[in-house]
């Protein structure tokens, strides 16, 4: 891991995984050392349909499709991530639940121009929609 402290107090460390730089972790430490929050992110491009990562520490996801693919979201169901996914290509992609969950009530969320995208986040049983 790489560390780069960004403020001293209270203390903020980005960690950047040397085996793999598009995973960052940022860690925060309040006064005398007290735990803060800790959150990772991922940066994964995809161009063919797949289920999307579910880590098990909270982690911001983001995902940059390419071509009419389907990026399938994993359960909604104990995930505390969050999604962003941008459709960078020609093509459509289509934001699909997992099962019969849904996304604002949708059973999808097309990406229909070049650039679009959805953040989204789990509220326990659905997906919901930041922006």
């Amino acid at each position: 891991m790489t560390d780069v402290i960004v403020n001293s107090e209270p203390q903020t460390i980005v960690q950047v995984d040397d085996d793999n730089p598009d995973i960052v972790y940022v860690i925060t430490q309040g006064p005398q050392g007290a735990s803060g929050a800790a959150f990772s992110f991922e940066r994964h491009t995809i161009s063919s349909s797949q289920t999307l990562n579910n880590p098990a520490a909270p982690t911001w996801l983001f995902y940059f499709c390419t071509g009419n693919i389907i990026p399938q979201l994993p359960t909604a169901i104990g995930n505390g991530n969050i999604y962003t996914i941008k459709n960078i290509g020609n093509g459509v992609p289509v934001v699909t639940p997992f099962g019969t969950q849904k996304i604002e009530e949708s059973n999808t969320a097309p990406l229909n121009t070049h650039n679009e995208a959805i953040t989204i986040f789990s509220d326990g049983a659905d997906w919901r929609q930041i922006c």
